[in-house]
């Protein structure tokens, strides 16, 4: 086999390097015969310019131009037909080149075979695809198997989860949270807050990108409380790719050390918190008496001063009042007590507070709220303090003398609460991860106190009203946060057949109770 082998190469290198002779060969046949006709054809025209003496000067002339026309016709028939082999060979090397497989096609006159051409189109050919072979078997020796990926994967702490379009669960590693019973269909151990959940995020993708990419931070398997199963973080990244089979893909890396300590830390701070509020309310409670009592006796130096530790004890009790909701709602025992309220009394609730402290910070705070606006469903004392938090967060990013603006207003069957500053604004970057929680800025750690916990509990009882709470910033140029809630009429029915008041309006307006999270 071998030999017929080398005898096949060495026939096709024979007739490769007869080509040349090949081609010369043919020339200079071409070039004869082309000279041979047109001096014949001259040869006639003399004959005839010899017999008819009368004629012979326009026979004369008639020959030259003849001749010369012919020449050129000849001559460029005979560059046409030796050059039409090497326009075929372009031909093929352009088939090549393109991978097209009728290749040889193109060859396939009988002086392509007889010259030696086509033994050159194949040796050409065969170089491609023993290129192409050698090129797979690089690629197929270089590329990871199955198995290989496989085996890696499940030597990771790093989660890996592959969702087909119907988000049921194609492949996950055992690092991956995914509940048992659910390799085939959706079902990550991973809570998620109401509609931010990767499933609400892949439908919303749907017909409309073909790449994106999405990730969360702190999402616990558990709700806090849970005591029977152990708690563990996740930051959670997924890929989107429209039309792949592996449509979704999630990374989750277990951070349960890092963020677990915070949590810890959190309860810890709660019970203190909890400690700490008998106290802050006494001591709150003996400042109004001294300014009741003594204010009208008091110089303004003396006045400023209780003022001043009124504000620093009111904001003592807000931070309490958050640690201590966020720790509730965290282990989902965060409730709120919904009743038809008008906007104006609970603006009316803070007005002193609020205002109290815009003044001692140098800000000019107004308050613009409708008396006739509709009832909403809101829990006062909940409410009260998201409009303390916001407030008071304008005042910290304001500047001294600057404005900060409250007012409300009707949009269909919801009532907008708006808190206005004119301060140092935010990027994109800080307003993407604003409501999350323990979440400071690079610029706010060291120019503001705060706990990072504010607008995430701010957030999370505007949610519990079946509202919304959404900020608009520019950096430079201040920011707008704006809380979003129904109107009582448009939510009374639920919010009367519900055993927990508040749960029936919360379940329509995201999905689900927001105290029990959401999963996928």
């Amino acid at each position: 086999m071998a030999v017929d082998k080398d005898k096949a190469v060495e026939t096709q290198v024979t007739k490769i390097q007869g080509y040349w002779s090949a081609v010369v060969g043919r020339a200079a046949k071409l070039v004869i015969a082309s000279q041979l006709f047109i001096v014949l054809i001259a040869i006639i025209f003399m004959v005839l310019a010899i017999n008819t003496p009368e004629d012979s000067d326009m026979l004369g002339t008639v020959g030259v131009g003849v001749v010369i026309a012919l020449e050129v016709l000849v001559q460029t028939v005979v560059i046409y037909v030796l050059l039409s082999p090497e326009k075929r060979l372009f031909d093929f090397i352009s088939k090549v080149a393109l991978n097209q497989d009728d290749n040889l096609v193109t060859l396939n006159h009988r002086w392509d075979e007889t010259s030696g051409l086509k033994a050159i189109a194949t040796f050409i050919q065969d170089i491609k695809n023993t290129s192409a072979a050698a090129a797979a078997a690089a690629e197929v020796t270089s590329r990871p198997s199955v198995d290989y990926l496989l085996g890696a994967f499940e030597t990771t702490s790093v989660g890996f989860i592959i969702m087909d379009s119907d988000l049921n669960i194609t492949y996950h590693n055992s690092a991956a949270p995914v509940l048992d019973g659910y390799n085939n269909e959706s079902g990550l151990d991973l809570l998620f807050d109401g509609e931010d959940t990767v499933s609400d995020w892949v439908k919303s993708l749907k017909d409309k990108a073909v790449k994106a990419d999405r990730s969360w931070t702190r999402v616990s398997n558990i709700p806090d409380d849970n005591q029977d199963k152990e708690r563990k973080y996740y930051d959670v990244i997924a890929s989107f790719a429209s039309g792949n089979e592996a449509e979704t893909v999630l990374v989750t890396v277990d951070h349960s050390e890092d963020y677990g300590q915070d949590e810890d830390d959190l309860q810890l701070i709660a019970f203190a918190a909890h400690e700490l509020r008998g106290p802050v309310t006494v001591i709150r409670g003996y400042v109004d008496i001294l300014l009741d009592e003594m204010g009208d006796s008091l110089d303004p130096e003396d006045k400023q001063l209780l003022d001043r530790l009124t504000v620093s004890v009111n904001r003592l009790s807000s931070y309490i009042n958050n640690i201590l909701n966020t720790s509730r709602y965290d282990q989902r025992h965060l409730q709120v007590t919904l009743s038809p309220q008008n906007i104006k009394t609970v603006t009316n609730s803070i007005d002193d507070d609020v205002a109290l402290r815009a003044n001692s910070q140098g800000r000019l705070l107004t308050i613009n709220v409708p008396d006739d606006l509709p009832l909403v469903a809101a829990d006062i004392s909940g409410l009260g303090e998201v409009l303390t938090n916001l407030v008071d967060n304008a005042i910290k990013y304001s500047r001294e003398g600057g404005s900060i603006e409250v007012a409300a207003s009707t949009k269909g069957d919801t009532v907008n609460i708006s808190i206005t500053d004119h301060g140092i604004g935010m990027p994109a970057s800080v307003v993407n991860n604003l409501f999350k929680k323990f979440y400071r800025s690079y610029r706010s750690r060291g120019s503001a106190t705060g706990t990072g916990i504010g607008l995430y509990i701010s957030k999370a009882i505007v949610e519990q009203h079946g509202g919304s709470l959404s900020v608009r910033s520019r950096e430079g140029e201040g920011s707008t946060f704006t809380i979003t809630l129904p109107t009582y009429d448009s939510i009374k029915d639920k919010l009367k057949t519900s055993s927990n008041f508040s749960e029936q309006v919360v379940r329509e307006s995201s999905g689900w109770i927001k105290n029990h999270g959401t999963r996928v």
